[in-house]
Order: structure tokens, then sequence, then C-alpha cells
């Protein structure tokens, strides 16, 4: 497992910390947007109050 290869220090990282935030807000928008039913934006203001 990738992940914990990196954790154990047997690998390199699998992505930067940007690409790792990206990720995260795109499925935290997807979080959202299933609760509310519509489409959001990644910098729409109910992101920031997760």
């Amino acid at each position: 497992m990738p992940l914990g290869e990196f954790l154990n220090g047997l690998r390199a990282p699998v992505c930067t910390a940007r690409e790792a935030r990206a990720s995260l807000l795109m499925v935290l928008a997807c979080y959202v947007s299933s609760n509310e039913g519509r489409r959001i934006r990644l910098d729409d203001s109910k992101m920031r109050e997760l």
C-alpha cells in the first residue's frame, strides 16, 4: 500500500500537499453537493463551514 509505505519511510510521497488539498476540496464539495442537492463551487462559502 503506497500510503503505508510512505508513512513508514519506505517511499516518496504519493502527491504534493497542493494536490492533496485539491483532492480533499473536491471530496468535500461532493459531500456538500449531495447534502444540498445542488452544484457548488470549490470556493463556495459552505465549503468553509465544514
